[in-house]
């Protein structure tokens, strides 16, 4: 798992563990989003890489797909290229 995907699977188990498995869904998204908040390095990397001109939502959209897996990095794109 990416960082931000542990850091909401770790929200939602909180959550759980404060509401039992009748979590308020609300509650259950807010945790989520917050855990969301501060982007990994991983997700910072991909913001860098980005043109300056490039639209901020395109660039929250495109590090929101790097912490779910969706989009690899540079780096991890050459080493599957080398293997």
């Amino acid at each position: 798992m990416t960082g931000a995907i542990d850091a909401v699977a770790k929200a939602i188990d909180s959550a759980h563990h404060t509401f039992g498995h009748s979590v308020p869904s609300d509650f259950l998204a807010e945790r989520a989003i917050l855990a969301m908040r501060n982007p990994t390095d991983d997700m910072m990397q991909v913001f860098a890489a980005l043109p300056q001109h490039h639209n901020r939502l395109d660039m929250w959209c495109a590090m929101i797909d790097v912490a779910l897996g969706r989009i690899k990095l540079a780096d991890e794109v050459q080493n599957e290229e080398r293997s």
